[in-house]
């Protein structure tokens, strides 16, 4: 199930706690739950209307990594089948080399209606 946390506009969410926390089914998202599942694979959205953020928690998904030989990169793949490739191209990268090439690739979707590819190597299916 998906944790959605809310922050208002011009709001920082690395220095304010989100002013909304709320499960997918609904139901009320406590700070608890937000510092619990931190971690779990996320994507942030910024709504380009009112500028709001919106960060969505995978609490029971995994994203999958995969080396693609063609375009001689790693390839990550988000729980919703988006695929972003990494700035990695050593097929023997250790497992700290592809989180922190994870970790540096920062992904803004300005609308939830929009869906783009950040990162892609020009010329790479998809």
């Amino acid at each position: 199930m998906r944790l959605f946390a809310k922050w208002a506009c011009g709001e920082d969410p690395s220095e304010v706690n989100p002013y909304l926390i709320k499960w997918e089914d609904g139901s009320i998202g406590t700070l608890e739950d937000y510092a619990e599942h931190y971690a779990d694979h996320q994507t942030m959205l910024l709504d380009s209307a009112t500028n709001e953020i919106t960060l969505i928690l995978f609490t029971d998904e995994v994203a999958d990594v995969r080396f693609d030989y063609y375009v001689q990169r790693w390839i990550y793949t988000t729980p919703g089948k988006e695929e972003f490739t990494l700035d990695l191209s050593d097929h023997d990268a250790s497992d700290d080399d592809i989180n922190k090439a994870i970790s540096e690739q920062i992904i803004f979707l300005p609308d939830p209606s929009v869906r783009r590819r950040s990162g892609e190597a020009k010329g790479a299916a998809g």
